[in-house]
């Protein structure tokens, strides 16, 4: 309906809408949002973003580039509110031609979702879902993560984006500024090809490399999501008691094993094996999107991982990544027979 009123409107007075629109926006943000920026003695910033594919409509020259070597792998629970899940699938499809999608999910989960995109050329693999999710769900992540994955291996992909069903990227050159990461910052000499990509770390917390996303080779990444299903309650050496467990502690953990790395469990290590193996991207230039409800999640605030109350800031972006890289690449060279 809203399409038909548009090709209605003469052209000439289709700006002059479109600017008495934004500022009558403008004038209801002031009104709702000047009240709360005077008692929470914040200020307030909004970013709006697109709900479906369709209407994102940046003309980028990176989506003319042949993104073959690539593979992304949406993996989780269908979330079929607005679309959300399905709509990332075309999104996905329309910023990067020619990637190979994969939606890896579980049966039973929604069929018209499934039905549309496989239409629209996603990969689908459903996975019987496992008895037995391991503390927070833990083998369920693993197991069809790792399916995705392996999926990606047989068709020969270079490069593995795995994300979450819920979250979404809509910059339009995140998976070459991906790649391109990967190229300017090997990992260290060992066993692995090149570094896991990933978001924010927290040196308070050991050895934990949130689960937003990664990204990496692809040989990297399935050993990233081989570590052993937890069969079992088991606590974490490195963890405080009263947090024993977690999704990315445990991971983190088993792949610094399979690349032989002895584990300190102290904050300057955890700080060295995320200079030597690993590699932090802020959420920021990828145009990230997590849509997740909660006052814990903050969905509605734009970098959630920002909290200027604290004392002491033990939050790893890129920059404080940048540092540590620099560091240990430095005292490597120094005494070059600390390599591992």
């Amino acid at each position: 309906m809203l399409r038909s009123l548009k090709k209605r409107v003469p052209t000439a007075y289709k700006a002059r809408i479109a600017d008495a629109l934004l500022r009558l926006h403008y004038a209801l943000l002031c009104i709702f949002i000047t009240p709360i920026e005077f008692f929470s003695r914040s200020y307030i910033t909004i970013h709006s973003r697109p709900k479906y594919a369709k209407d994102v409509r940046l003309v980028s020259e990176a989506a003319q580039r042949d993104y073959s070597e690539y593979a992304i792998v949406v993996q989780g629970p269908l979330y079929t509110n607005f679309r959300l899940t399905l709509e990332t699938l075309l999104l996905f499809k329309k910023n990067y031609p020619g990637a190979m999608l994969i939606l890896s999910t579980w049966e039973g989960e929604d069929a018209r979702t499934i039905a549309e995109a496989q239409r629209a050329g996603v990969e689908v693999l459903t996975s019987k879902i496992l008895p037995y999710g391991g503390p927070t769900n833990i083998n369920r992540q693993i197991y069809s993560s790792l399916s995705g994955v392996l999926h990606a291996k047989k068709a020969e992909k270079k490069y593995v984006l795995k994300i979450r069903s819920d979250q979404r990227l809509y910059a339009p050159r995140a998976l070459s500024y991906l790649s391109d990461l990967l190229a300017l910052f090997p990992a260290h000499p060992g066993k692995a090809r090149g570094r896991i990509i990933g978001r924010l770390a927290d040196r308070k917390k050991l050895y934990m490399l949130s689960d937003f996303f990664y990204f990496g080779y692809t040989e990297d990444m399935e050993v990233f999501f081989s570590a052993p299903l937890v069969e079992k309650p088991v606590r974490l050496p490195f963890l405080e008691e009263w947090r024993p467990f977690s999704n990315e502690g445990y991971m983190c953990w088993q792949y610094a094993e399979r690349l032989g790395y002895p584990l300190a469990t102290t904050t300057e290590d955890f700080s060295k094996l995320l200079a030597r193996q690993f590699l932090i991207v802020d959420l920021a230039s990828l145009d990230f999107l997590f849509h997740k409800g909660g006052y814990k999640r903050m969905r509605f605030f734009e970098r959630a991982e920002l909290e200027y109350g604290y004392v002491k800031d033990l939050k790893v972006d890129f920059a404080e990544w940048l540092e540590l890289y620099v560091r240990e690449t430095s005292s490597l060279q120094k005494s070059p027979s600390r390599l591992p």
